[in-house]
């Protein structure tokens, strides 16, 4: 073992800080600490309620595939899931799309970060609404972005990303 020496700004007030060093068997033990965060995440618009799951499902399914499924962790995230599937159903306006705050209209961007959470939900054996996943489709296809060469870089990497869901 091998101890290094970290030094701090002189400037720097050593009495107002704090320094948790933390050591884990492995990366999916590491990962298991920050999902506690993500579930106690203050706000409900749709971007967040699929934030607050999208990497707790992500690295759950990665501890199961590292041989180290929790079913402690397993019986959160059921709750929680499904409760986040629930609001996003609720959520998700006539047209198939969503918005990221109530009272406006479908996003592009949005309808695709909530399909992301949709499908890594599902890949990590969660039941999905058929009606509600086909429509977000529906609604990504319709309302593809048309660009041409001469559009900001920005518009082509959300693109990108739309394409990127859909392929998934």
């Amino acid at each position: 073992t091998r101890i290094e020496a970290i030094n701090l700004p002189s400037a720097m007030q050593v009495s107002s800080g704090k320094l948790t060093i933390q050591v884990s068997p492995s990366l999916a033990a590491g990962m298991t600490d920050s999902l506690d965060y993500l579930a106690h995440f203050p706000y409900e618009c749709v971007e967040q309620t699929i934030s607050r799951f999208l990497p707790n499902v992500v690295a759950l399914r990665a501890l199961e595939l590292a041989g180290q499924p929790s079913e402690e962790l397993r019986a959160k995230l059921d709750k929680q899931v499904n409760t986040a599937l629930q609001r996003i159903y609720a959520k998700q306006i006539y047209d198939g799309g969503w918005s990221w705050w109530d009272g406006q209209e479908s996003d592009p961007q949005t309808t695709a970060y909530v399909l992301l959470g949709l499908v890594e939900a599902r890949a990590t054996g969660y039941e999905i609404d058929e009606d509600a996943f086909g429509n977000a489709i529906g609604y990504l296809l319709e309302h593809m972005p048309r660009l041409d060469p001469n559009d900001a870089q920005w518009q082509f990497n959300r693109q990108a990303f739309i394409v990127y869901v859909l392929t998934r």
